[in-house]
């Protein structure tokens, strides 16, 4: 996610999801302008830094042939969606 604005966002009020899985943002998960957060599957949360966040999973959640991820806040508004391969949003 990369702030192209002129503030900080703070994204604790949004969640990633990818049916039926969600990532939801920790407190602090603040991105100033000009940074990029990436958020990485498969890994642990315990290497978690200000701008790389671990998506903590058993395996594949997102397929390479297809698939959707959207950008959501908490009430379940959707901000975003990518879709590829097959997928739409």
């Amino acid at each position: 996610i990369t702030n192209t604005g002129a503030a900080p966002i703070d994204l604790e009020p949004y969640r990633f999801v990818s049916k039926p899985y969600g990532y939801a943002f920790a407190p602090g998960s603040i991105v100033q302008p000009g940074e990029t957060m990436i958020v990485r599957l498969y890994e642990t949360d315990d290497e978690d830094s200000a701008l790389i966040r671990h998506w903590g999973t058993n395996g594949p959640i997102l397929n390479n042939g297809g698939d959707v991820i959207q950008l959501r806040r908490f009430d379940d508004v959707p901000i975003t969606c990518t879709a590829w391969g097959s997928r739409s949003c």
